[in-house]
């Protein structure tokens, strides 16, 4: 399951970075490559013998992509190395899609330069003042957060009094979304203000319509987001099973529905775009390629605006050139390193850790397990049996594969219950608590057998 769950995601990845980066082959607005460049380029020799490479780049390179997934296949039953090795493949993914684009971008520059293709006036950066002055007008108000901000806080609240930390996480979970969301689009309200002509007029309605398309779809992924963490909850909560089906349904949706929103907007504003500028017939086309590292890297310290218009995507990208927007781009970049080697560091002592549950000589019965640790006393067992199947149910604070489960669970026909269990390693001794079953096995069966019967015996 594990090895379809990671498949989707990277599908979607793979084609959007396909997408994105192969297209810039054709000249789109003036700009080839990341490089604004006039249409008489195009006859150039070198630059169409540059776009036949290119295309064939990408060929290769999505060979050797999918060629290098197959071990992902193969480690299904290492899940910590399948997921160390994604993580790997997935980096390198990144990196084999961009790297003909920022070639090709280096080629262009340098052919330009050699060329003397200057579009307009070189390397001056025009801002028109009314679009400046109004831009802030030009978003739905931030007040509108209020929705999926309550939408996250209630079951937050809610988690208190019911203690039940699955929903506090839930909460927690669309909480933080709703903050990312309400972040993006004030970094877009801040936005650098783009000149598309010479008529104010059509620059104040272009950047206008943009804004308010743009700040209306954070919202909507905002609250989309929200509930959608709620749905989870019920889903895990709901006694009947959950199929896989439902499971990849629901990281369908999640992964898809954000990109159609996005591609919509896009769209939509390249629409209205194109039909304002074909009426007004006076497109500038300014640049500042200096500015752009590799072709989507915007470093300009003259600028003091965060967040401008990306060259090669959809949406805005950060300038490196401001304070700000190198904390926020470095940043990132840490905040990203730190959080994929925690899950590999967890994901590796999980698999090389297993819990161990030790006998003393005062009836306190321990189980070592980092995170998890738990002892009680035998007189408290008010039931002990030794079963062949668990119940299923979901994780609410704990570790889940296909191989393991450890931590706080949810059961059928239990609830509260704390696992120590190896899946496929029948037996499993349970001991049914107040309020709380705890379930542990030892990898080997024989193992389990025996220190159940030193239990029972002490019990007796």
């Amino acid at each position: 399951m594990l090895t379809i769950i990671l498949l989707i995601p990277s599908l979607i990845m793979f084609l959007t970075l396909l997408l994105t980066y192969f297209g810039q082959r054709k000249l789109n607005n003036g700009i080839l490559f990341g490089v604004t460049v006039p249409k008489t380029a195009l006859d150039h020799p070198q630059i169409k013998a540059l776009q036949e490479s290119y295309k064939k780049s990408y060929l290769i390179y999505s060979a050797i992509i999918w060629a290098l997934f197959i071990p992902v296949i193969f480690l299904v039953k290492m899940e910590a190395f399948q997921m160390i090795y994604f993580f790997v493949w997935l980096g390198a993914m990144i990196f084999m899609l961009t790297k003909p684009f920022r070639a090709a971008f280096r080629a262009t520059m340098r052919l330009k330069r050699e060329q003397d293709w200057f579009v307009g006036e070189k390397r001056v950066l025009h801002v028109d003042t009314k679009v400046t002055q109004m831009k802030k007008a030009m978003s739905i108000s931030i007040y509108w957060f209020a929705i999926p901000l309550i939408i996250s806080i209630v079951p937050i609240i809610a988690s208190v009094s019911l203690d039940d930390s699955l929903l506090r996480y839930a909460g927690l979970a669309a909480l933080i979304m709703t903050l990312v969301m309400l972040g993006i689009s004030k970094a877009f309200q801040h936005s650098k203000a783009k000149v598309y002509s010479k008529n104010s007029d059509i620059n104040l309605a272009l950047n206008r319509t943009s804004r308010k398309y743009w700040s209306i779809l954070w919202l909507c992924l905002a609250i989309f987001e929200s509930i959608n963490a709620l749905i989870a909850y019920l889903m895990l909560t709901s006694e009947s099973t959950i199929t896989l089906a439902a499971w990849i349904g629901d990281i369908t949706i999640v992964s898809l529905l954000p990109l159609a929103g996005i591609l919509y907007v896009h769209n939509k504003v390249k629409s209205i775009e194109t039909m304002l500028l074909e009426s007004d017939g006076e497109v500038i086309y300014t640049d500042d390629d200096e500015y752009w590292a590799n072709g989507f890297t915007y470093h300009n310290p003259n600028d003091k605006s965060i967040m401008v218009p990306k060259r090669v995507g959809i949406g805005t990208t950060l300038n490196t050139g401001t304070s700000a927007g190198k904390s926020m781009f470095f940043g990132t970049i840490v905040l990203t390193a730190v959080l994929i080697i925690g899950v590999c560091f967890m994901l590796v002592r999980s698999e090389y850790t297993s819990p161990e549950l030790t006998l003393n000589d005062e009836g306190v019965i321990a189980i070592d397990y980092p995170k998890y640790r738990f002892s009680f006393n035998v007189d408290e067992i008010e039931e002990l049996t030794l079963v062949d199947s668990v119940p299923s149910g979901f994780k609410s604070n704990g570790e889940a594969t296909s191989k393991y489960a450890r931590g706080n669970f949810k059961l059928s026909e239990m609830g509260k219950s704390k696992l120590y269990i190896f899946k496929k390693s029948p037996p499993y001794i349970v001991f049914k608590l107040q309020d709380l079953y705890v379930i542990y096995n030892d990898k080997e069966p024989g193992l389990t057998k025996q220190l159940f019967d030193e239990i029972s015996a002490l019990r007796d």
